[in-house]
């Protein structure tokens, strides 16, 4: 996966990070708005690629279920 910008997450903490600062967003989003709130379902989905991206950046590797 090629970088998109020099200043991209590279480590676990890093997506972390980012990931939280998206997590808070998103929870503010539904909670200022009623109902079904299309920003909020935004927000899960770039909160999910950025955690799928950092498995894969940072070297996802099987986990052994014993």
């Amino acid at each position: 996966m090629p970088r998109r910008t020099d200043d991209e997450a590279k480590d676990i903490p890093g997506f972390l990070t980012l990931a939280g600062v998206y997590e808070r967003d998103t929870a503010e989003a539904w909670a200022r708005n009623p109902g079904p709130v299309e920003e909020a379902m935004h927000g899960m989905r770039k909160i999910a690629a950025i955690y799928v991206r950092g498995m894969i950046k940072t070297g996802i590797r099987h986990r052994d279920n014993g």
